[in-house]
Formats: structure tokens, C-alpha cells, sequence
């Protein structure tokens, strides 16, 4: 809003850039997000639970949650666009008023001068070092206030109206002052500075207001130092702890943290949000906090068990009815920032003896000797024999049954424990095919999943009732006995056609069991036919010229082609009927073409299968070579292929083996990624190490302080900001090697977020150290400065130690030395360390002072303004 404020919100310049839609942006980013959460959870759950339908309903949940996240990131996006465009409005606003200071410090006495250019030039510098657009926006409104007050100092005319605009920030800094005592903070240092403003205030001159203003905002600035000091670290590690925690919370607690959020700057506290309610803030996070203690077992085992993955495989194909090994794998995962050193016990709904894991299992839990942190996971592989599959029912339709064939469509329910593939025996005492299922003789393949499965498939049966004819032969007169015998499957209704003999008319026709009539052919149709039943049909003819008949019939059909060896034969022996009814036999079944099948498979094949494939065909024994082939291939997952060579479908089980290889050859490969991945993240980390130690040790120089300067350093807020960023760096850095020591405790995401932590972290506090370095080296220049105008020999040791402290790398120390110098050499009272109010003013606070001391002319120019002391 301030930023909105600083660059004219109601203006036609911030057209297109509603502040409301931001704060209702983030809102909406971070529900829609929050819900994709739950919506992954949801999946999770799903896919755990192995329920009905149990995969399609979690790939549901991950889309909505893609959905979802596909929003977040969108209206996300739109949001950042148009805060780089504030960002770059505000930007701008600021380079234009810096110009106008710059403009109006050409005319001004030569340190006046002097001093608002080193000033700018230090807003400048710092601007080098900041990384995030909000670090950026913000920045730019501190430093449009300070540009403002430079400019103040620089062409004021009203001096009254300068006084009242300090008068009302020195109310706004004594509200401060009531809020950090309201949150415990003495804020003793700030009043007494504040105080001493107060008395100087009326009679202060303009130069003397600059320099008044800037002691306010140091003031401030140690109350939100001493706040970060006591705060900033505590309840930064409690919301970092506890946002980590966020969902695995009950709901009280969970809008605790939520709550808490609005105070927090990513995982750092923002101490000028939350000055006057960081006391009621740590009574809160630590109520959580110490919830989470007594809890930790209780949130550890919830999240465990959701986590929970079980799955369970067995030695395919499974056999219907009879027992297999059931291999049992138990897997979860800690995501929380929480360990726990005792026994935990997990309820588990599995049953097996332990072969193999970082976990042990009994009595249908779980049990994890201690949980050791976020990233961790746990497992225990369970075997047992047991029946994992049961016929449940079994049903056959008839489609149709007669001379030709019977027909029939099978369903069968198996009840599966597992998701397997299976192989359903089919004990039959007769010849059949099934048409639509891998299957041969004895038994059929399917792929069962975890609960009941329905298999289809359908069977043919060439011969269901057997028929046997006998013909006698009696001068003019045929008599032909039928006995049909059901040899397969009970039989709905069967039907039989035959035309009648060549030449001849029936005499008589007696039935027994079935029904018949006899025109131009003979049809029988027998209703209700069990299995072994015999039905019968008798039936005489009177015949002309039968031989010569028969004759023909079959030299006609032997000239298109039909087979007639046995009825040539029977010619010969004078059973003329037998003979015409012998025309066509079948001579079975043909037989399956192995090689062709084979170098068809081949042509889709890959050049190293189709070399395989191509040798079997050209084998003497095609079959016996792909069934070699197809068992070298059988892996101890094909499942699919065992089932399929089961059942003699040996090209498929070779097909379904060689994917079944390359799908584990590329899943072994995308797990050996990973652990390559891991492995160059940790190695990143260790590359980092030097980086860091160094940087640690360059924050222990950099701020390395005597007794005298503690409490200075204790209140400035580079100090605490730069304390902060070192005191997570540690953490990170801690966490990194541990994993480090033992990377198969920690997955790639957590190793990743840590890392990427850790490198923000870095960054931000080796930023933080050379702003402080690059202040240090402005004072010193500026104390050499006024030692060679003011300076004596007396003097001259001090600015020595200054710039030898400098030169060792203690640059807080060579800033407060410096600034200490300069107070003597403007005749500034020394402060002591009850009244080291000036020391905080900054690199170019005390700068102005000289101005409070010295009365300067430039020669061609306006005589400059006098500051009295």
C-alpha cells in the first residue's frame, strides 16, 4: 500500500496495478494451493487403500490437483508481472528524486554538499546487494523516506513545517516505543535518544533537523534490533518448525500457525508487522510448540500411517485355489520436520514372516526403533504361503450346439487378495477351444485385480455329442440307427441336419428321446441335453439305384476338392451310405503355424528380438525354440509372460517379457538417476562447505566486537538481520551433513530443499557481511578525511587502529572506532556506553554533524547555513 501511495495509486500511472488484487491474489494462490495439497493427500490415500477402483480414483485426485497447482501458478505468475512493474514505477519515482537531490546539492557548502553525495552513493551501493522483489520494494520506500529527508536538509525554507513533520514521527517512534514495552522490550537505549530529540527539537536549527531526524530512525531502528535479538530467532525457528508441520496438525492448532503467518516474511520475522504482538505471537507458537513435544509420537504415527504404501506381489502366475508365496512389502516415509527416539509402532493391516527391512513387523504393526527426521524412510518385506485366490462362481451360456459344434460364453468370479496375473485351470474331460482368452487345453490366463474379477471368455467344443450310425441293408429297403450321446456340457437344446439319402423315401421313423421329422432332410432337435444322456432315432428308407448314386455323389464331391478316402473305401466295401456320408470328414484341426507367427512378430519387433525370433523360426522345431526362448526371458516380475507360457502362448510370453525387461531396465535406470542425483547434490553441498565455513568464520571477524561495543552491536539491526541468516545457515549446513553421512535416510526433494535453503541462506548472509565491510571502509575514508582538516597527532593513533581493524577483517569494529574518531574531531562528546546514541546514526549520520560545528563559505557561491552546536 505504501508502495502504491509512494508512486501515486490514484493516479493514471498505476493504471492496471489494483493494490486490493494482490492481498486477494495471494489469498486465492495460496488456497488453490492448499487444496492441491489435500487433493495429492487424497490420491495417496486412495492409492493406498488397494479399494475398488482405487488407481482411476487417484489419478482423479491428481488431476484436480495438477488443476489446481495449474492455477496457483497462474495467478501467481500475473501477480509477479505486475509487481516487477510496481517495482519498476517505484524504482524510478526514487532515481527522480535522487536527481533532484543531487541537482540541489551542486549549489550547496561544500560538506554539505560532500555529505548528501556519499549518502546517495551509499543508498546506491546498497542497492547492488538486494535479491527478491519484495526486498527490493521495500528497500525503495526506506530509501524514498531518506531521500526525502536529504532533500529536506538540502532546500527547506520552512522550518517550522520540517519541525512539525519531525514532531509527528517523534509520536510515531514513542507509539513504537509503547508497542516494543507492550512485546517486554526495555527499548531504554531508544527512549533516552528519543528524549534527547525531544529536548533539542525547539531549538533546533534547520541543519540541526537532519541530523535530529536521523537519531528518531536510529531509534527505531534499535527497538526492531532488540525485537529481532530477543524474537527474531525464536519464533522464526518455531514458525519455521511449525508451518513444516502445518498439516499434519489438528485444526486449533493449525489456525495458530496460520494466524502466525501474517507476521512472517517467508520463514523470517518481520519485526515491524509484529512489534507490539510478539509477545502474545511466542505464547502462541510456543503452546503449539510444546503441543508438537507432547505429540510428536501421536503426529509422527498419523503421518506414518498415511503415508503408508502396501504392496503385495506373489510368485506368478497364481494358480486358482492353490497356495503361492505372497511377498509383502511394507514402505512409509517421514515428510515431517520430527524425530523421535523411542519405539514407534505403526497398525499395519498385513500379515507374513520378516525377511528384510529397516523395520520389524509383528502382530500386524510396524515397528520403527526411532524415526530419525524429515526425509527418512522405513520398510519391511513380509512372505507367506496362503491361497490368495478363490473361485467364487462360475456360469456358461449356450450360444448354439449342433452337428458342427457347440458354442458357449463363461464367466467366472475369482476373489484375488492381490493384483496378479492368474491362470484358471479348466478340468474338463473333453476337447475344446477357447477363442478370446490366452488359454490352451487346460487352463485360461487373465490378469486378476485386488477384489472380485469377472473372466469372460468362450470355448468351443467341436464334437458335444457324440453320433454313431449304423446302416442295414435289405433288398430295397435302408434302415439307419442315430444314437447321440452328450459328451461335453449339459445342452440347452442341440440340433442335427442331415439331407436323406439319394434316392430314397421314408418309410417309417420311430424316436426315442428327441424329436425328428424327415422331408428333404432329416432334422433331430434334442431340448435339455445332459451330460451323458443318449437319445435315439431310427429311421427306414426305401432306395432305387442306390450304388450307382453314391457313386456319383462321390466322384462329384472328390472333383471339388472334398476329402473321400474313407468314403472311396467304404464304396468298395458296399456301404453306400456310409460312403456318401463320409464326404468331408474333417481331418483335424489345422495345425498352428509357429514360424509364421514367429517372423511376423519379428517384423514389429527390435533388431535384437527379431535376430532371436528369426533364429527360432528357422529351428528344425519352431515350437520347442520359442518355448526355450520364451522360458530364458521369464523374469521375477514377467508376470504376464509366465502366465502366458503357462498356457503354451509362447510368442506372447516371449513379447511380454522382452517390455517387461526394458520396463525394468528403464526404472533400475530412473532409480539410478536419482541416487546419481542425490549424489551431485551432496557433492554441490561439500563443493559449498569451504564457502560456508568461511562465511561463518567471516561473520565471527566481521562483527568480532570488545566489551566495549557489545551492547552498540546487540542493537543494530544489520547486526541481528545478519545473526539470523548465519543461525539458519548452521541449521541447513547441519542437516546437509547428515545426510551426507548417510544419504539412504534422505530422499532427492528433501536433500534438494535443504541444499537450496542453504544456498539463499549463504548468499544472503555473505551480502549482508559486505554491506557491512563496505560501510566500514566509507567511515574510515570519511574519518581520514576530517583527520587531515581537524586532526592532530594526538588523533591520529585512533584512525591507525581504525583502519588496521579494517585491514584484519573486523569491519564493525573499524566502524565504530571511525565513528568514535569523528565525534572527537567535530568536538562531539565521546559516548559512553549508556549514552552511545550517536554510534547507531549510521555511515553518514554523523557526517551531518559537522555542519552542526562548521560554518563554511564557498567562494562564487551563497553563504552556506550555519549550524550552532
Amino acid at each position: 500500500n505504501d508502495a502504491f501511495l509512494a508512486v501515486g495509486g490514484a493516479s493514471t500511472a498505476m493504471t492496471g496495478l489494483d493494490f486490493d488484487s494482490f492481498a486477494e491474489d495471494l489469498r486465492l494462490t495460496r488456497r488453490a494451493y492448499e487444496d492441491a495439497l489435500l487433493y495429492e493427500q487424497s490420491a495417496k490415500s486412495f492409492w493406498a487403500g488397494k479399494g475398488s477402483g482405487y488407481a482411476s480414483k487417484a489419478i482423479n485426485k491428481l488431476l484436480e490437483s495438477l488443476q489446481l497447482l495449474d492455477k496457483s501458478i497462474q495467478r501467481a505468475d500475473a501477480s509477479l508481472e505486475r509487481g516487477v512493474e510496481l517495482e519498476r514505477r517505484i524504482r524510478e519515482r526514487l532515481n527522480e528524486e535522487k536527481a533532484v537531490v543531487r541537482a540541489l546539492a551542486e549549489n550547496a557548502e561544500a560538506y554539505a554538499s560532500a555529505t548528501a553525495v556519499a549518502r546517495l552513493d551509499a543508498l546506491e551501493e546498497q542497492q547492488k546487494t538486494l535479491a527478491s522483489l519484495g526486498q527490493k520494494i521495500n528497500y525503495y520506500l526506506r530509501q524514498l523516506n531518506e531521500v526525502a529527508r536529504i532533500k529536506a536538509f538540502l532546500s527547506s525554507d520552512s522550518l517550522e513545517e520540517e519541525k512539525a513533520g519531525l514532531k509527528a514521527r517523534l509520536l510515531e517512534a514513542r507509539e513504537i516505543v509503547a508497542l516494543a514495552e507492550k512485546d517486554g522490550l526495555g527499548a531504554e537505549w531508544a527512549k533516552q535518544a528519543l528524549n534527547r530529540v525531544e529536548v533539542a527539537l525547539p531549538s533546533a536549527g534547520a541543519d540541526a533537523l537532519f541530523v535530529l531526524a536521523d537519531d528518531v530512525e536510529k531509534a527505531v531502528e534499535s527497538i526492531y534490533a532488540e525485537a529481532l535479538e530477543k524474537y527474531g530467532a525464536l519464533l522464526g525457528g518455531y514458525y519455521s518448525h511449525l508451518n513444516a508441520l502445518r498439516n499434519a496438525l489438528p485444526d486449533e492448532q493449525r489456525a495458530e500457525v496460520v494466524s502466525a503467518s501474517a507476521f512472517f516474511d517467508g520463514e523470517q520475522l518481520n519485526v515491524e508487522r509484529a512489534l507490539g504482538s510478539l509477545k502474545e505471537l511466542r505464547k502462541s507458537l510456543e503452546g503449539v510448540e510444546s503441543f508438537v513435544v507432547v505429540e510428536t509420537p501421536n503426529l509422527l504415527r498419523a503421518h506414518l500411517t498415511e503415508n503408508l504404501e502396501i504392496v503385495e506381489s506373489v510368485d506368478e502366475p497364481v494358480i486358482v485355489g492353490r497356495e503361492t508365496l505372497v511377498t509383502t512389502t511394507i514402505s512409509t516415509k517421514n515428510d515431517l520436520p520430527l524425530s523421535y527416539d523411542s519405539i514407534l509402532a505403526i497398525p499395519v493391516d498385513a500379515a507374513g514372516s520378516l525377511v528384510e527391512g529397516n523395520a520389524r513387523f509383528e502382530n500386524k504393526k510396524l515397528y520403527l526403533d526411532s524415526v530419525w527426521g524429515e526425509g527418512a524412510s522405513y520398510y519391511a518385506v513380509l512372505e507367506r504361503i496362503a491361497v490368495v485366490e478363490q473361485l467364487v462362481s462360475s456360469s456358461r451360456s449356450q450360444v448354439f450346439a449342433d452337428q458342427n459344434g457347440a458354442l458357449f460364453e463363461e464367466t467366472h468370479s475369482i476373489d484375488s487378495e492381490v493384483a496378479a496375473w492368474s491362470v484358471l485351470l479348466l478340468d474338463r474331460d473333453y476337447a475344446f477351444e477357447v477363442l478370446d482368452a490366452p488359454a490352451n487345453e487346460s487352463a485360461v490366463a487373465f490378469r486378476a485385480e485386488k477384489g472380485i474379477n469377472k473372466v469372460f471368455f468362450s470355448v468351443f467344443v467341436a464334437e458335444p455329442v457324440k453320433l454313431t450310425k449304423s446302416f442295414e441293408y435289405e433288398a430295397e429297403t435302408v434302415t439307419i440307427h442315430y444314437e447321440f450321446e452328450n459328451v461335453a456340457e449339459s445342452l440347452d437344446s442341440y440340433s442335427y441336419s442331415e439331407q436323406n439319402p439319394l434316392n430314397c423315401s421314408l418309410l417309417d421313423l420311430h424316436e426315442d428321446g428327441l424329436e425328428a421329422e424327415a422331408n428333404e432332410f432329416m432334422e433331430v432337435l434334442i431340448e435339455d441335453f445332459a451330460v451323458k444322456e443318449k437319445a435315439s432315432l431310427t429311421a427306414t428308407y426305401r432306395c432305387e439305384s442306390l450304388e450307382e448314386a453314391a457313386q456319383e455323389f462321390v466322384e462329384n464331391a472328390e472333383a471339388i476338392g472334398l476329402e473321400t478316402s474313407e468314403a472311396l473305401q467304404l464304396l468298395e466295401e458296399g456301404d453306400y451310405l456310409a460312403a456318401v456320408n463320409a464326404v468331408g470328414n474333417k481331418a483335424g484341426l489345422k495345425e498352428k503355424d509357429w514360424a509364421g507367427e514367429a517372423l511376423a512378430l519379428a517384423a514389429e519387433s527390435g533388431e535384437e528380438l527379431a535376430a532371436l525370433l528369426q533364429e527360432a523360426a528357422e529351428s528344425g522345431n519352431v515350437e520347442k525354440s520359442l518355448k526355450s526362448l520364451a522360458n530364458a526371458l521369464l523374469c521375477k516380475t514377467c508376470g504376464e509372460a509366465k502366465a502366458l507360457y503357462a498356457v503354451g502362448d509362447y510368442l506372447g510370453a516371449i513379447e511380454s517379457a522382452w517390455n517387461e525387461a526394458k520396463r525394468v531396465e528403464q526404472e533400475e535406470a530412473g532409480k539410478e538417476a536419482v541416487e546419481k542425483e542425490k549424489e551431485a547434490r551432496l557433492n554441490s553441498f561439500m563443493e559449498l562447505q569451504g564457502e560456508v565455513e568461511a562465511a561463518l568464520a567471516d561473520f565471527e571477524k566481521v562483527f568480532e566486537v570488545g566489551d566495549d561495543y557489545k551492547a552498540t552491536r546487540a542493537r543494530s539491526l544489520q547486526y541481528q538481520e545478519a545473526l539470523n541468516h548465519k543461525n539458519e545457515l548452521e541449521k541447513k549446513k547441519s542437516w546437509l551433513e547428515k545426510a551426507l553421512a548417510d544419504p539412504s535416510k534422505y530422499d532427492l526433494a528433501a536433500i534438494e530443499s535443504y541444499l537450496s535453503s542453504l544456498e539463499f541462506e549463504l548468499s544472503s548472509l555473505e551480502a549482508a557481511l559486505n554491506d557491512v565491510k563496505t560501510k566500514a571502509e566509507q567511515e574510515v575514508a570519511l574519518a581520514e578525511a576530517q583527520q587531515k582538516e581537524f586532526g592532530n597527532s594526538s588523533t591520529q593513533p585512533q584512525l591507525n587502529e581504525a583502519r588496521s581493524l579494517l585491514e584484519s577483517g573486523r569491519a564493525y569494529s573499524a566502524y565504530v572506532t571511525a565513528n568514535a574518531l569523528r565525534h572527537d574531531l567535530l568536538g562531539v562528546e565521546a559516548p559512553n556506553e549508556q549514552e552511545n546514541w550517536r554510534v547507531l546514526l549510521g555511515a553518514f549520520g554523523l557526517v551531518v554533524l559537522g555542519a552542526l560545528a562548521l560554518h563554511y563559505w564557498k567562494p562564487g557561491h551563497k553563504k552556506a547555513k550555519t549550524v550552532k552546536p
